[in-house]
């Protein structure tokens, strides 16, 4: 469950979070993965280049939008 609030019109959520994510491609930056929420949010993990196509456990570590929607940042839970 994450625990987010909606204030005056926009959603918060307090971090981290934990959630399951499947990893699918290479990301922009070096080492980094990226995978999707089943709503289409997109995921990218830092240090995680090597689990790509594995389903990793991941805290996230910021949030931020786009024009395209919410996009979230992470980090691996070893």
């Amino acid at each position: 469950h994450t625990r987010c609030a909606d204030v005056t019109g926009v959603q918060t959520c307090a971090l981290p979070i934990r959630i399951g994510v499947h990893l699918t491609k290479e990301g922009t930056r070096a080492g980094q993965a990226v995978g999707y929420l089943d709503d289409g949010t997109m995921v990218v993990v830092e240090d995680a280049l090597g689990d790509i196509g594995s389903e990793v456990d991941v805290e996230i570590t910021s949030m931020t939008r786009s024009a395209v929607g919410q996009l979230l940042f992470a980090r691996r839970i070893d």
